[in-house]
């Protein structure tokens, strides 16, 4: 449990903090991204936790963590583009966050 507790602090405060500092422009990220970054630290955090726990390797565990991985942030991308075009309510607007969370990895 404390371990747990431990790991959460900067999964959340490290995105929290980064993102929500305004850049040169005085813009910061809305809750939207910020929501979006602790999703990705997150999802991070806990495959590596799983691959330090993992025993037995096989092509299937590999492939599955590795792809997990390398699939996450081209969908975060490619929601935040296809979002306008989607009819969902009830649920946060994700117009553009993909792409103002990468360009803001490379100011």
């Amino acid at each position: 449990m404390v371990a747990g507790t431990w790991h959460s602090l900067p999964v959340y405060f490290l995105p929290w903090y980064t993102l929500t500092t305004p850049d040169r422009n005085g813009l910061a990220q809305d809750l939207s991204g910020t929501g979006t970054a602790v999703f990705i630290a997150l999802t991070f955090a806990v495959t590596l936790k799983l691959c330090v726990r993992t025993h037995a390797w096989s092509w299937i565990t590999h492939l599955v963590y590795w792809l997990s991985v390398a699939l996450l942030l081209p969908f975060v991308y490619v929601i935040s583009i296809l979002w306008p075009r989607t009819d969902i309510s009830g649920v946060a607007d994700m117009t553009g966050v993909g792409s103002s969370l990468f360009s803001r990895w490379v100011d």
